[in-house]
């Protein structure tokens, strides 16, 4: 698979290790979840390939 949403995810999922989270979704499956997401905190992080840092929930 490629395209910009594979990418974008697999640079959330790179973030795991530099947050020490186990879970990172972008704002857009956070959107998709609504309620179902649960408790999560919103954080700004910066993403190698984008200029601006990206919204993504992180689930403890």
């Amino acid at each position: 698979m490629i395209g910009e949403v594979v990418n974008l995810a697999a640079r959330i999922e790179q973030l795991n290790k530099e947050l020490g989270s186990r879970l990172l979704v972008s704002d857009a499956m956070a959107a998709a979840l609504g309620p179902r997401l649960g408790a999560a905190r919103r954080l700004e992080a910066p993403v190698k390939g984008y200029a601006e840092p990206v919204g993504v929930w992180r689930v403890d």
